[in-house]
């Protein structure tokens, strides 16, 4: 009786120990500032190793034309980030500009043309230590006809540092706007918030002139067309997703870190995560992917299907092929990929180069295997470990009554 209330007391200790550890948590506050206010990002309990990745995107009103700047300045960072990469996007721009000030004082600065649709990107490999960063900042010239523009900044890499932090920056160069935090820790959102800047997003209201004030009106001409206005378009910072629906801006597409998959299949290319996970397309939005060049060129040696991951399973979605792009209609946000089913030889590319080039596929959840990667450890992973260690202690116990 005696060892059996010793095993009791300690299966609840361990499971004490155990429902505190693992909770990864990141949160951003507040819900709106004025220019000049702080952001403050808390991270809690996320160990050393972790995938860690912060985007800070901007949007704002600007007038066409015009000069812009985006600054998070006294930009506090108490973790480093190994292997860190800086992403640096903008669009509806003409050109931009990014700079850093270092903790060490040295200025880091970068430029770019944006390309015809208007977007510029920079990725480069910049250590990212901890300290105080004077300032972060995205400038550049609006579109000729840009009325807003979007200024994103991500940090990824390999998390170091204290397991609880918090990292702030005052907003700079916006009065309104809003800027939308995501972070992700081994490829899993934990954070996608909103933060107003004064009103918001304002548009300068526009007032149009009659065509002929003096005149006499004429009759319109009834078999005349209007061409519809595009739908809005979201795009990954590689060029290799873009989303099309009516709320698509409203909307991130990042690059993450890939789900287990199973056997049976192959991504052709990264995984990309709709971010916020939880929000809906009213009406459905089409997500679209390109096919790389090597697998384009020869599709019917492939068959290619668009997936998401969702309940710790890949699903394929019904997809189609137009040319060098797969599509597929979706409502919701969270993780795809462009997959192949497995074949002996497969091109290799950055994640797993695979095959494509089907159309018309059905919905097939794919069996997982176990995961690789580094996130917080399952219930049921902590039960079996719990068990195993009830077992031997009561084996223990056993053997000595004996």
């Amino acid at each position: 009786m005696k060892e059996i209330v010793q095993i009791v007391c300690i299966s609840c200790l361990l499971c004490t120990l155990i429902s505190g550890a693992g909770a990864v948590s990141v949160t951003a506050s507040p819900d709106t500032i004025q220019e000049g206010g702080t952001v403050t990002i808390s991270l809690s309990d996320i160990p050393d190793g972790a995938s860690f990745s912060l985007k800070i995107d901007a949007a704002f009103a600007v007038s066409p034309d015009s000069e812009f700047a985006f600054r998070a300045e006294e930009f506090v960072m108490p973790i480093s980030l190994k292997n860190s990469t800086v992403l640096a996007t903008t669009e509806q721009t003409q050109k931009m500009t990014f700079s850093g000030k270092t903790p060490g004082g040295s200025t880091i600065t970068r430029g770019k043309l944006a390309d015809e649709d208007g977007r510029c990107s920079i990725s480069e490999g910049i250590d990212i230590g901890a300290g105080t960063y004077d300032h972060l900042s995205l400038g550049g010239t609006a579109g000729e006809k840009s009325a807003e523009v979007r200024a994103s900044m991500s940090l990824d890499g390999e998390k170091q540092g204290p397991k609880d932090s918090e990292i702030t920056f005052q907003v700079a160069g916006i009065t309104n706007g809003v800027v939308t935090i995501i972070a992700l820790v081994n490829g899993h959102e934990e954070l996608s918030k909103e933060i107003t800047i004064g009103k918001g997003i304002v548009q300068t209201p526009t007032t149009p002139r009659p065509s002929n004030p003096s005149g006499p009106s004429r009759p319109s001409n009834s078999g005349s067309r209007t061409t519809p206005a595009p739908l809005p378009e979201e795009h990954s910072t590689d060029g290799v997703v873009h989303v099309i629906g009516e709320d698509a801006q409203s909307f991130s597409v990042l690059t993450t870190r890939a789900p287990p998959i199973s056997e049976e299949w192959q991504a052709v290319t990264g995984t990309y995560l709709l971010s916020p996970k939880e929000k809906t397309f009213s009406p459905a939005a089409t997500l679209s992917f390109k096919i790389p060049k090597h697998i384009a060129a020869d599709l019917d040696a492939y068959t290619l299907f668009l997936a998401r991951y969702v309940d710790e399973e890949w699903t394929a979605l019904p997809s189609s092929i137009d040319g060098d792009e797969i599509s597929t209609q979706i409502r919701n946000a969270g993780t795809y990929a462009l997959m192949t089913f497995a074949q002996a030889e497969v091109p290799s590319a950055t994640v797993t180069t695979t095959a494509q080039g089907q159309a018309d596929t059905t919905e097939i959840p794919s069996t997982q295997s176990p995961a690789t990667a580094t996130p917080t450890q399952s219930p049921a992973g902590i039960l079996t470990v719990i068990g195993a260690v009830v077992g031997i202690l009561y084996i223990s116990g056993a053997r000595k009554r004996l």
